[in-house]
């Protein structure tokens, strides 16, 4: 009985985290040294429509994106949230929606191949995830294992870290003394 508990618990996560990002380009690659390309999400994930309030993407495999890699939001209310130092991790968040265009900003020439990973978040919840793969001159979406976390790809500020382990070695230092 706990085994077929288990197994119907698995199939469901999978069912729901399984679901594919509805994404989709919009126009002809633009290249000039680098390249751009419009996105489209429309929010539809495993049949169900969900608004979003994050994204977060990752290079898995080819060139690093430009910086920023995440630009012209069709939706004033979003903007570039994180992006690392070797520009292979970025995030994009802002109000609630469930419709949004962007730019995706590429280093390298177009003819170089390269695999994505995606996820989509509604408050700290993965929406729907796919992975991305240019192979020119086309695009394709292979499912994704990824399911990263919200603080995962929005990271807390060092300044907030550090105080946070200031209050904690102070906390101790009083509680020698208590």
């Amino acid at each position: 009985m706990k085994k077929l508990a288990v197994l119907c618990t698995g199939l469901i996560l999978l069912m729901v985290n399984g679901a594919l990002a509805n994404l989709t380009p919009i126009g002809d690659p633009g290249e000039g040294g680098s390249w751009t390309q419009r996105f489209q999400e429309d929010g539809w994930y495993g049949g169900t429509h969900y608004n979003f309030d994050l994204f977060a993407v990752r290079v898995v495999s080819g060139p690093p994106l430009l910086d920023p890699g995440l630009a012209n939001f069709s939706d004033g209310g979003w903007h570039l949230v994180y992006e690392n130092a070797a520009h292979t991790l970025a995030s994009a968040g802002g109000t609630s929606v469930g419709y949004l265009q962007w730019d995706f900003r590429f280093s390298g020439a177009q003819s170089q191949a390269f695999l994505l990973d995606y996820a989509a978040f509604s408050g700290e919840t993965v929406v729907g995830t796919s992975g991305i793969r240019w192979s020119a001159p086309g695009w394709s979406y292979p499912s994704t294992s990824w399911r990263p976390t919200r603080a995962e790809v929005v990271p807390v500020p060092a300044a907030v870290l550090i105080g946070m382990l200031g209050l904690a070695a102070a906390g101790l230092k009083l509680r020698k003394y208590v």
